[in-house]
């Protein structure tokens, strides 16, 4: 497998990424897939794979990332613990 050189772009929210991609601003994306779904139904972009350990359940002909770059360790989860950055360290354990 060769070697990827990734540039990481902040957009605000990912209607403005899927906007973006669409109209051929950026190669690709990561995002969750929820938000997504109704642009690939509509076939105005093309997932890839998925990042986690299986399938989606809805979608069995997606491959998983690991299956499809043969990168048996790889398992990225799409969730994540957010605070507001003013919250006390001791509230938020």
């Amino acid at each position: 497998m060769g070697n990827l050189l990734v540039q990481v772009f902040p957009y605000n929210g990912t209607h403005a990424v899927m906007n973006a991609l669409r109209g051929g601003q950026i190669d690709a994306s990561v995002a969750v897939l929820g938000l997504p779904k109704p642009h690939i139904s509509a076939k105005s972009v093309r997932l890839l794979g998925v990042m986690g350990q299986r399938r989606p359940q809805d979608m069995p002909q997606v491959p998983t990332v690991r299956d499809l770059l043969g990168l048996s360790q790889l398992n990225v989860s799409s969730w994540n613990a957010l605070e507001p950055l003013k919250t006390p360290i001791d509230s938020a354990r």
